[in-house]
């Protein structure tokens, strides 16, 4: 099974595959890239995993990808057939990177496997969610931003957190923007940037939609 471990305050790890389905979902796939991905641009962060066993060539040993949708942070479902015919051929799949390849706001997925060229997966998204992509630049600190860290207040209150990283997967470069879904929220109180060196950037009625460009304060 996958496991899955839902950090609590900052304090401790809980085991939580069980509770939240995962263990079910998952006990049949070796995973190798797996990933958080708001695929449907509601808010949650969803499961994809690209799979193929290892050491075992009997039926199962090719296998298809997964998605598992976040059921409001409470369970996971599998949605994988619903990804179309692209999503589900089998292999050894292997690597796997996100990425907005088109820039309309709904993340993309490119999938490496053994003894095959990658898969571009280009998500058709949702029409009626809404999103914000990230785009920032050190200049303080690191150029890439990475590692800083990003939280997100939307007019009704709703908080989403995120943070500056490439790193998904195996052996695999994700998209160094910051990616959010905000599913029926149409507007945004306000973002808070802590960048890399510790310094605080707020910004204020910020529109949903669009790719914003956020340059570290000098």
């Amino acid at each position: 099974m996958f496991a899955l471990f839902a950090n609590d305050r900052g304090k401790a790890f809980r085991y939580v595959s069980p509770s939240t389905g995962l263990g079910r979902l998952s006990y049949r796939f070796g995973g190798w890239g797996a990933g958080f991905i708001d695929y449907d641009n509601d808010g949650w962060k969803d499961l994809y995993s690209a799979n193929g066993d290892v050491d075992y060539l009997g039926d199962n040993a090719k296998q298809s990808d997964t998605m598992w949708r976040n059921l409001d942070g409470k369970s996971f479902a599998d949605v994988s057939a619903a990804m179309g015919p692209a999503f589900t051929p089998k292999g050894f799949h292997r690597g796997s990177a996100f990425v907005d390849l088109n820039d309309d706001g709904a993340l993309d997925i490119v999938v490496t496997g053994l003894n095959e060229r990658p898969r571009i997966l280009i998500n058709a998204g949702s029409p009626a969610a809404n999103w914000l992509l990230l785009d920032l630049r050190g200049t303080r600190g690191n150029r890439d931003a990475v590692g800083a860290q990003v939280k997100l207040t939307s007019a009704s209150g709703r908080v989403l957190h995120n943070h500056v990283s490439v790193s998904a997967g195996l052996m695999s470069s994700s998209d160094r923007r910051v990616h959010f879904g905000l599913g029926a929220e149409s507007s945004i109180a306000s973002i808070e940037i802590r960048w890399p060196g510790g310094q605080v950037q707020t910004l204020q009625n910020v529109r949903t939609n669009e790719i914003l460009r956020v340059d570290e304060p000098r």
